[in-house]
Order: structure tokens, then C-alpha cells, then sequence
């Protein structure tokens, strides 16, 4: 995944508690309902079968909740900083995860995020810890909100002594 939003560490470590932006829209069409269907082997009729989604409650098929929650990194990648400083990372998981509404095919989704925490959690690891919000395009409640966490490895000495705001 490429990111595009390379920063200073302490430049990150100084938007704790800011708003970060908006992602652009992604659309969440049948075939790519179809092809998470397929990498996931999760063949519900509510996703794939566009006649049992005419004759269910919502008119259409549904995306799987998984989807939605697989697309936060994307949303994520040109939005949320990392620190030019990295020499390498990984997502550690998400916390707190909400799917709020169902996502419609033909919908488009866009994720909001906060950066909440940047806290060492051992020498030259580092805890990034940011609010996703996942709209959809004209609805006023969105279809998922959670909590990433991302370790960083940043060289030794980068934010010592510098305290947690939140954990």
C-alpha cells in the first residue's frame, strides 16, 4: 500500500487529539461485493444474489460488514501520517468496532479519522491509535466506526520521556 502522507514524528505526535480528513469515495459496487465474496469464501444470497437483495428489506444486496471493515487501511493510507522516520510497521488490530447501518450496493463509502494516541509501548515501538469513521455518501449515520492501532518501529530515543495522553 502506498502512503502518501509522510511526516516528521514529532509533527505527528503533535496532532494527538486533531481531526485528520476525509478519505475520497470508494465505491462499493456488485462486483466488488463479489470478489470479497470470493476471497472470503462468504457466499451469503444477501451479498451475491441481486434477486434474494430485491426481495429483502433493503431493495438491493448488502456488502459484508468485513468488506467495510477491510477498506479502513485504504481509506486510511493517504489520510492518516506516518512518520518519515519508520523503518517498519504493522497494523495490530482493531478495538471498539461498530457496524452501525448495513452498506447498500451501489453506495459510497469514505473514512473520517482522528488521531487519538502515539505512545511508545516499548523502546522503539511505537502505538498509533486512530478514530475511523466510515460515512456513506448521504446518509446522516455512518456504516462503521472503530479504533486502528498501528505499531510503528521508529529508531531508538525518537519521543523518549514523552507521556500517553489517553492510555
Amino acid at each position: 500500500m502506498l502512503y502518501v502522507n509522510y511526516r516528521p514524528f514529532a509533527e505527528i505526535r503533535a496532532m494527538i487529539g486533531e481531526d485528520l480528513g476525509a478519505s475520497d469515495w470508494i465505491l462499493i459496487d456488485q462486483e466488488r461485493i463479489d470478489r470479497f465474496a470470493a476471497a472470503t469464501d462468504d457466499f451469503n444470497d444477501v451479498h451475491v444474489d441481486p434477486e434474494v437483495g430485491r426481495a429483502g428489506p433493503f431493495g438491493t444486496t448488502i456488502a459484508h460488514g468485513l468488506l467495510t471493515m477491510a477498506l479502513v487501511t485504504r481509506m486510511a493510507s493517504t489520510i492518516v501520517p506516518v512518520p518519515k522516520e519508520m523503518t517498519s510497521g504493522y497494523y495490530y488490530g482493531f478495538d471498539n468496532v461498530r457496524l452501525i447501518r448495513p452498506v447498500l450496493c451501489g453506495s459510497e463509502l469514505r473514512g473520517r479519522f482522528k488521531l487519538l494516541d502515539y505512545f511508545e509501548r516499548a523502546p522503539g515501538q511505537w502505538m498509533r491509535v486512530v478514530e475511523a469513521v466510515v460515512e456513506v455518501r448521504g446518509q446522516d449515520k455512518p456504516a462503521l466506526t472503530a479504533e486502528t492501532r498501528a505499531v510503528h518501529f521508529l529508531p531508538p530515543g525518537l519521543g523518549e520521556g514523552e507521556p500517553s495522553l489517553y492510555f
